[in-house]
């Protein structure tokens, strides 16, 4: 509900009539004015929310010691149709940087690989580049502007730390970014009991499985090649026939182009019911060269080759 703060009455004689007016001005709401947001009035992206190094990862850097570190690049966008000055800050071990700087001290640009960083981390610090606040000009559009920032731990150090990064506008509440660091040492995974137990039961257990499944595709193949076998000897006549008479002159025909040639012999299988003897690998492998559209070149020796392999006592 609004409050009256201030009434003011002005008597005013026009001629003979008199008139009371009341003027009342309105301060404010109940309560106090709640300031604007820094979150409302710029967008904010690229800040990782957390950084991990391994033990051996650190950066001896100038002045300072051997440091974990790890670079990003904050993006910041007007979301109103007007200009701020972005005021960046830190609490904890976070810097900041231009990104047009990695070009001036390291001849590089951003995006860098990760191994490149530690010697881009080395050129800003030795260059004076990096700073633990800065000041941002930030226009209205669509275009974000980029600021590069570094976050580092201590080596020696503890192995778990945490950062804020702070975004303000003047007069307005700040935007807090907190990124949590963590340092890992690695030990031989072989020393812990549990990984061993684990390790031994599913050992046991895949070695057992593969040692099923070796048997069963083994068996599978064997009764398939056992059953192509004896329909070949149901068959013997009629695949004589073919290979001995039919098929030469179909592989022979001159006039026709290999990839026709191909296919003739193939719907001649077919005709004759020869076709579903075929294993199923030799079958997707006569398919692709009859395939005008297959990568592989149609060749009647390949064909020719693959039949025999499959029908040699036939087609001596």
């Amino acid at each position: 509900m609004l409050s009256l703060s201030r009434t003011i009455a002005f008597l005013t004689s026009v001629g003979r009539a008199t008139t009371l007016t009341i003027v009342i001005v309105l301060l404010s709401l109940d309560g106090k004015a709640e300031p604007p947001k820094t979150i409302d009035m710029v967008l904010t992206s690229g800040v990782r929310p957390s950084e991990y190094w391994k033990k051996e990862d650190s950066v001896p850097l100038a002045s300072e010691g051997a440091w974990h570190v790890a670079l990003g690049v904050l993006s910041l966008r007007a979301l109103d149709n007007c200009s701020h000055e972005v005021l960046l800050s830190a609490n904890g071990n976070l810097e900041f940087f231009d990104v047009s700087a990695i070009t001036a001290t390291s001849g590089q640009g951003w995006p860098a690989k990760r191994s490149d960083w530690t010697q881009i981390v080395k050129n800003l610090w030795a260059a004076g580049k990096v700073a633990p606040m800065k000041s941002v000009k930030l226009s209205p559009g669509p275009t974000p502007q980029e600021v590069g920032y570094i976050v580092r731990m201590a080596e020696p150090g503890p192995s778990h730390s945490s950062a804020e990064m702070i975004i303000a506008i003047p007069g307005a509440e700040p935007e807090m970014l907190p990124i949590t660091m963590e340092v890992s040492e690695a030990q031989p995974f072989w020393r812990d009991p549990v990984f061993a137990t684990l390790f031994g039961a599913f050992s046991g257990a895949a070695i057992g499985f593969g040692v099923f499944v070796l048997q069963q595709t083994y068996s599978r193949k064997a009764e398939a090649r056992k059953r192509f076998e004896e329909r070949k000897i149901e068959k013997a006549t009629q695949l004589w026939n073919f290979f001995q008479v039919t098929y030469p002159p179909l592989v022979n025909d001159a006039s026709l182009s290999e990839l026709e040639r191909i296919r003739n012999v193939r719907k001649t299988l077919l005709d004759e019911s020869i076709y579903p003897l075929l294993p199923l690998d030799v079958a997707n492998r006569l398919n692709r060269l009859s395939d005008a559209n297959s990568k592989l070149s149609p060749h009647i020796r390949d064909m020719d080759a693959l039949l025999r392999s499959t029908f040699a006592e036939f087609m001596s």
